[in-house]
């Protein structure tokens, strides 16, 4: 269910002050050396594109690189403090954006490497209309009355929380909490349009 930020219960309160009228640390953005194949970053590295087959590029093999899905992850880990920063996703029609575990399988189709089908990270997905929280190969489907542009992410360490909002509204669309046992990074993936991370 969406809720406001303002109305959230005292668990959340702590998270209120970082979220309002912030994007987040201006250092972050995609980590080169692990953008996939499939996705075209800006000369920046904030912007991932989709690349339709005749375009695609071969990088050079690079241990810490997807190679099979369209992911990229941040530039930032993070293992302490409150962290939070916003993608916008636009008009993207299949997304996800969130978190995970350094130790992302990197290489392979499997659901090792495929964000929120293991246990090593936390998205929210957009696909066919329909947005969900994933974590482990579990889809919590999610209620969201209108489509937003951007996606806020909130990362409170010290209560192991992960909040997802909409920055406009600061409606919250998702929030969990997770007992993390190492320093996490933003992760993203796209297979239609573009994503930016905002400064």
């Amino acid at each position: 269910m969406v809720t406001k930020i303002d109305r959230m219960d005292k668990h959340d309160t702590v998270v209120y002050g970082a979220v309002s009228g912030t994007y987040g640390s201006a250092y972050l953005k995609f980590d080169e050396r692990t953008v996939s194949h499939l996705l075209s970053p800006s000369e920046d590295f904030c912007t991932l594109t989709f690349v339709h087959k005749k375009s695609r590029r071969s990088p050079a093999y690079d241990p810490a690189r997807f190679d099979c899905w369209p992911n990229a992850l941040g530039s930032l880990a993070m293992s302490s403090g409150t962290h939070s920063w916003v993608v916008d996703v636009g008009q993207s029609g299949a997304f996800k954006v969130g978190v995970c575990y350094s130790s992302l399988e990197r290489k392979g189709s499997g659901n090792e490497a495929r964000l929120g089908h293991n246990s090593k990270s936390w998205v929210l997905s957009h696909y066919d209309g329909h947005y969900s929280f994933c974590h482990a190969g579990k889809k919590v489907p999610l209620q969201v009355v209108s489509r937003p542009q951007r996606i806020g992410l909130l990362l409170d360490w010290p209560s192991q929380t992960l909040l997802f909002y909409e920055p406009d509204s600061f409606a919250v669309l998702y929030t969990v909490t997770h007992p993390f046992d190492g320093p996490l990074l933003p992760a993203c993936a796209v297979t239609d349009r573009s994503i930016t991370i905002l400064h």
